[in-house]
Protein backbone atom coordinates (compact mmCIF):
# COMPACT_ATOMS: atom_id res chain seq x y z
CA UNK A 1 0.00 0.00 0.00
CA UNK A 2 2.28 3.14 -1.36
CA UNK A 3 -0.16 5.87 0.17
CA UNK A 4 1.32 9.60 1.27
CA UNK A 5 -0.67 9.93 4.84
CA UNK A 6 -1.12 13.63 5.50
CA UNK A 7 0.16 14.81 9.10
CA UNK A 8 -2.87 15.34 11.66
CA UNK A 9 -4.91 13.29 10.45
CA UNK A 10 -6.95 10.17 11.56
CA UNK A 11 -7.85 6.94 9.36
CA UNK A 12 -9.98 4.52 9.00
CA UNK A 13 -9.03 1.34 7.68
CA UNK A 14 -12.01 -1.32 7.55
CA UNK A 15 -10.90 -4.73 7.08
CA UNK A 16 -7.13 -3.99 6.16
CA UNK A 17 -5.33 -4.99 9.34
CA UNK A 18 -2.76 -6.59 7.40
CA UNK A 19 -2.63 -2.62 5.57
CA UNK A 20 -2.76 -0.78 8.87
CA UNK A 21 0.57 -2.40 9.59
CA UNK A 22 2.15 -1.92 6.76
CA UNK A 23 1.57 1.65 7.00
CA UNK A 24 2.47 1.40 10.48
CA UNK A 25 5.73 0.06 10.27
CA UNK A 26 6.52 2.72 7.51
CA UNK A 27 5.94 5.92 8.87
CA UNK A 28 7.28 4.58 12.67
CA UNK A 29 10.93 4.38 10.75
CA UNK A 30 10.64 8.12 10.46
CA UNK A 31 8.53 8.96 13.49
CA UNK A 32 8.33 7.89 17.42
CA UNK A 33 5.37 5.22 16.88
CA UNK A 34 2.76 3.71 19.86
CA UNK A 35 1.08 0.20 18.94
CA UNK A 36 -2.13 0.65 20.91
CA UNK A 37 -3.30 -3.27 20.84
CA UNK A 38 -5.17 -6.69 22.13
CA UNK A 39 -2.63 -8.83 20.66
CA UNK A 40 0.80 -9.18 22.72
CA UNK A 41 3.87 -7.27 21.92
CA UNK A 42 5.50 -10.05 21.27
CA UNK A 43 2.91 -11.53 18.92
CA UNK A 44 2.79 -7.63 16.92
CA UNK A 45 6.36 -7.24 16.77
CA UNK A 46 6.78 -11.51 15.05
CA UNK A 47 3.46 -10.93 12.65
CA UNK A 48 4.33 -7.63 11.31
CA UNK A 49 7.97 -7.05 12.27
CA UNK A 50 7.16 -4.10 13.90
CA UNK A 51 10.17 -2.70 16.25
CA UNK A 52 11.33 0.14 18.28
CA UNK A 53 7.87 1.50 18.98
CA UNK A 54 5.86 1.74 22.49
CA UNK A 55 3.35 -0.92 22.93
CA UNK A 56 0.10 -0.39 25.27
CA UNK A 57 -1.59 -3.63 25.63
CA UNK A 58 -5.30 -3.92 25.95
CA UNK A 59 -5.40 -6.58 28.70
CA UNK A 60 -6.44 -7.14 32.18
CA UNK A 61 -3.25 -9.03 32.65
CA UNK A 62 -1.09 -6.82 35.22
CA UNK A 63 2.06 -6.63 32.94
CA UNK A 64 4.55 -3.76 32.37
CA UNK A 65 3.04 -2.51 28.45
CA UNK A 66 -0.52 -3.70 29.69
CA UNK A 67 -3.72 -1.38 30.17
CA UNK A 68 -6.80 -2.31 31.31
CA UNK A 69 -10.02 -1.84 28.66
CA UNK A 70 -11.59 -0.17 30.85
CA UNK A 71 -8.88 2.34 32.05
CA UNK A 72 -9.55 4.68 29.37
CA UNK A 73 -8.41 7.50 32.02
CA UNK A 74 -4.84 5.78 32.43
CA UNK A 75 -5.10 5.29 28.87
CA UNK A 76 -5.18 8.33 27.12
CA UNK A 77 -3.18 10.71 29.42
CA UNK A 78 -0.51 8.34 28.35
CA UNK A 79 -0.83 8.59 24.85
CA UNK A 80 -1.26 12.33 25.23
CA UNK A 81 2.02 12.30 26.95
CA UNK A 82 3.59 10.07 24.42
CA UNK A 83 1.94 12.89 21.46
CA UNK A 84 4.02 15.36 23.03
CA UNK A 85 6.83 17.09 20.80
CA UNK A 86 4.72 15.58 17.73
CA UNK A 87 6.43 13.78 14.99
CA UNK A 88 4.62 10.57 15.96
CA UNK A 89 2.10 8.12 14.24
CA UNK A 90 -0.65 5.39 16.35
CA UNK A 91 -2.14 2.78 15.48
CA UNK A 92 -5.07 2.02 18.17
CA UNK A 93 -5.50 -2.01 16.86
CA UNK A 94 -8.50 -3.14 19.65
CA UNK A 95 -11.08 -0.61 19.10
CA UNK A 96 -14.07 -3.81 19.39
CA UNK A 97 -12.43 -4.74 22.49
CA UNK A 98 -12.54 -1.31 24.04
CA UNK A 99 -15.94 -1.04 22.72
CA UNK A 100 -16.89 -4.25 24.68
CA UNK A 101 -15.45 -2.84 27.68
CA UNK A 102 -16.98 0.57 27.74
CA UNK A 103 -19.94 0.51 25.63
CA UNK A 104 -19.79 2.27 21.79
CA UNK A 105 -20.42 5.99 23.19
CA UNK A 106 -17.45 6.05 25.42
CA UNK A 107 -15.54 4.69 22.54
CA UNK A 108 -16.84 7.50 20.48
CA UNK A 109 -16.21 10.09 22.94
CA UNK A 110 -12.60 8.41 23.68
CA UNK A 111 -12.30 8.57 19.28
CA UNK A 112 -12.98 12.06 19.19
CA UNK A 113 -10.61 13.25 21.55
CA UNK A 114 -8.18 11.30 20.21
CA UNK A 115 -8.89 12.72 16.89
CA UNK A 116 -8.30 16.46 18.11
CA UNK A 117 -5.44 15.84 19.51
CA UNK A 118 -3.72 13.96 16.54
CA UNK A 119 -4.78 17.40 14.28
CA UNK A 120 -2.92 19.58 16.98
CA UNK A 121 -0.03 17.63 17.79
CA UNK A 122 0.39 17.17 13.42
CA UNK A 123 1.02 13.37 13.96
CA UNK A 124 -1.42 10.16 12.43
CA UNK A 125 -3.61 8.18 13.63
CA UNK A 126 -4.33 4.59 12.35
CA UNK A 127 -7.62 2.67 13.37
CA UNK A 128 -8.49 -0.37 11.30
CA UNK A 129 -11.66 -2.42 12.39
CA UNK A 130 -13.33 -5.10 11.38
CA UNK A 131 -16.90 -4.16 10.07
CA UNK A 132 -18.01 -7.17 11.34
CA UNK A 133 -17.30 -6.27 14.68
CA UNK A 134 -19.29 -3.15 14.57
CA UNK A 135 -22.69 -1.99 13.46
CA UNK A 136 -23.55 0.24 10.17
CA UNK A 137 -24.45 2.87 12.25
CA UNK A 138 -21.05 2.20 14.32
CA UNK A 139 -19.00 2.89 11.33
CA UNK A 140 -21.28 5.70 10.04
CA UNK A 141 -20.41 7.56 12.97
CA UNK A 142 -16.68 6.64 13.32
CA UNK A 143 -16.37 7.84 9.95
CA UNK A 144 -17.81 11.24 10.73
CA UNK A 145 -14.28 11.35 12.89
CA UNK A 146 -11.72 9.63 10.83
CA UNK A 147 -11.01 9.81 7.09
CA UNK A 148 -12.07 6.36 5.29
CA UNK A 149 -8.59 5.23 4.08
CA UNK A 150 -10.43 4.21 0.90
CA UNK A 151 -11.42 8.05 0.35
CA UNK A 152 -7.10 8.41 -0.27
CA UNK A 153 -7.42 4.87 -2.14
CA UNK A 154 -10.36 6.59 -4.75
CA UNK A 155 -7.55 9.74 -5.09
CA UNK A 156 -4.62 7.06 -6.40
Amino acid sequence: MDLELKKGVSYLIVDHIEDAYTLFKRYSREAKGMCVTRTPPEEVEHIYDVHNVTFKWLTHLKVDQGVRPTELHILFPSIQQFMEGGDFIIILDGLEYLKVHNGFDEILKFIQSFRDHVYMKKGLLLVPVSHDALSPMEISLIRRDLMPIEDLLKKL
